[in-house]
């Protein structure tokens, strides 16, 4: 099999101009309750501060909060401290279409959110940690511009991040493990792998640039020889060799995007993250790369 790197740089160029185009504004509307504690609106006031400067976040008492949340609006969410008004305001902004959240310190601030749904739930906790936590998991659940959202507020990337390294492994383990013709899997987990890399600089509001084009080059390289390594212990699998071959499919493209994420992640500290790429660059090198970039034979 003759890797196709003209294709390669072909799916990082058109996997980079979608993740552009679909980062578009971010709107969020923050309804508070005026009865709600202090603590419980510095905490909400620090989660929701934007990243980017495509992001916006408005700011309404629930007196006032007629209105305020229209359709196109990303999410909504309502600080509660059980004022009647509440689940009125919480009913108009469902009524948009848009995710509404309501956010308490206690349960029975929030009694009047019977059911949760896919526009209208509850986040209750009384310690901040946990209650952002458990916000950004209901936020990144029942949004359809998780990595908008995630690039635009920091608290939702990890799980973001998460979301995304889940899904490319999950799709590797079973195209590892189905497919039977020699060689045909790959090009198929080094599309799937580069496009998680796409999301995870998306998330991470890195720059859109061919910089991320030498990461896919490492990634790619780095699957290689871990089919190397593999191929040896699927032949000894015989008939459960497709086991193998999935198993090594979905924990590498996991292990790979845990090592992404944490790259995007220090942007400050790039310069020794980036002398690990280097190394592992080098290592390719040694194992002869230009064999296996030329005639990389199926594990």
């Amino acid at each position: 099999m003759r890797f196709p790197l003209d294709a390669l740089f072909g799916v990082v160029k058109t996997g980079f101009a979608a993740r552009k185009d679909s980062l578009g504004s971010v709107r969020v509307v923050l309804i508070v309750d005026p009865a709600v504690d202090k603590s419980l609106i510095a905490t909400m006031r620090d989660a929701f501060m934007p990243e980017v400067p495509s992001a916006s976040v408005r700011v309404f008492a629930v007196a006032d909060a007629s209105g305020a949340v229209r359709a196109g609006c990303d999410v909504a969410v309502i600080l509660s401290a059980g004022s009647p008004e509440v689940a009125s305001v919480a009913q108009e902004a469902v009524v948009t279409g848009t995710p509404t959240v309501v956010v308490a310190r206690d349960a029975a601030e929030t009694t009047f959110v019977q059911e949760h749904s896919t526009l209208l739930g509850r986040v209750v906790s009384k310690h901040d940690a946990q209650l952002i936590s458990k916000l950004g998991a209901w936020i990144i659940q029942h949004t359809d511009r998780v990595d908008a959202l995630a690039s635009a507020f920091a608290f939702l990337r990890a799980r973001a991040s998460r979301q995304a390294i889940e899904a490319a492994a999950m799709s590797n383990a079973i195209t590892g493990a189905l497919v039977f013709v020699p060689g045909a899997d790959f090009p198929v987990m080094a599309a799937t792998q580069i496009g998680m890399m796409s999301r995870l600089a998306s998330i991470h509001d890195e720059p859109l640039s061919w910089e991320r084009a030498f990461e896919g080059v490492a990634l790619v390289g780095t699957g290689l020889i871990l089919r190397q390594l593999v191929r040896p212990l699927a032949r000894r699998a015989g008939m459960f060799s497709f086991a193998v071959k999935g198993i090594a499919g979905g924990a590498s493209t996991y292990l790979m995007g845990l090592v992404l994420s944490e790259f995007y992640r220090r942007g400050s500290d790039r310069p020794q993250v980036s002398a690990a790429f280097k190394k592992a660059a080098a290592s390719i090198q040694r194992l002869g790369a230009s064999r296996l970039l030329s005639s990389g034979r199926a594990a």
